[in-house]
């Protein structure tokens, strides 16, 4: 159809290099979200930028602010119930790769790692899992709930609840409008989330795209910065698209900004 960019975003490893190749080898420009490009010999294809968030810093985030935040005069290791699923999955298995750090430098210590029994509804069947194992940790057995996915805290969220389980709090990685509404509630229950904006994954991939349509010099790797998001932090206005005004940093973006595309943006009343 004469398209000259292409942004993919989360292209699963089986099919994603040859899809990529392909694409390249008609002359069409690529940047990829959350999507692994490499040949079986680990190279990546020429040309091609691959952006990610920074999964390693989401978790180092998340699992600073409970070791050196919420519990800092607790005592180490923390007892930790675990919500993941993998391997396989790359941005779950980025995160893992500092989770891991963390329990081998004994600050967090893993009770259980619990995984949705139905990946298709990851929310009600983590719910299902959570509210199954909580009678097994009575109150002063588990320090907190860390979640590598927004969705798994949702379901946890909704155990804890239901089971008027206060004692145990939740961080997380990633947000919705949902979160957002758990974090904001009286129970206290939802603490903290690590998230990226939104907007700037698009924001970011379509600058590398234009650059790369004018012949301008792109990096091969790009990697998005996330910001802790903390409950106290939301006004009752808080959601998804208002968080820049309520979170320092959130939001802010002003990587790969040419010469040509400032003069752009200033001659379009662009800020």
């Amino acid at each position: 159809q004469g398209y000259k960019g292409m942004i993919i975003s989360h292209g699963k490893p089986q099919y994603s290099y040859d899809l990529v190749k392909n694409v390249v080898a008609k002359g069409i420009k690529v940047v990829t979200f959350d999507t692994v490009i490499q040949d079986a010999d680990g190279k990546p294809i020429p040309g091609v930028t691959t952006t990610f968030q920074s999964d390693q810093e989401m978790a180092k985030l998340s699992l600073d602010y409970i070791c050196d935040v919420l519990f800092k005069d607790a005592p180490k290791p923390l007892k930790v119930l675990k919500l993941w699923r993998g391997p396989g999955i790359p941005p779950f298995d980025r995160r893992q790769e500092t989770y891991k750090k963390f329990e081998e430098a004994k600050k967090i210590k893993t009770l259980e790692v619990l995984g949705p029994s139905n990946p298709a509804d990851s929310e009600g069947s983590i719910a299902a899992v959570v509210s199954s194992v909580l009678p097994k940790y009575p109150k002063g057995t588990v320090d907190v709930i860390w979640s590598a996915y927004d969705a798994y805290a949702r379901g946890a969220y909704k155990a804890l609840t239901e089971a008027n389980r206060t004692d145990i709090p939740v961080v997380s990685i990633d947000i919705s409008n949902q979160d957002i509404n758990y974090m904001r509630a009286s129970d206290k229950i939802w603490r903290a989330c690590v998230a990226t904006h939104f907007p700037n994954v698009g924001i970011s991939a379509l600058r590398l795209v234009a650059q790369k349509l004018a012949g301008d010099p792109t990096p091969d790797t790009y990697i998005l910065q996330p910001s802790v998001i903390l409950a106290e932090q939301l006004t009752p206005e808080a959601n998804v698209t208002n968080l820049g005004t309520l979170i320092k940093g959130y939001g802010v973006n002003n990587d790969n900004i040419t010469p040509w595309m400032a003069e752009l943006r200033k001659a379009a009343g662009v800020k």
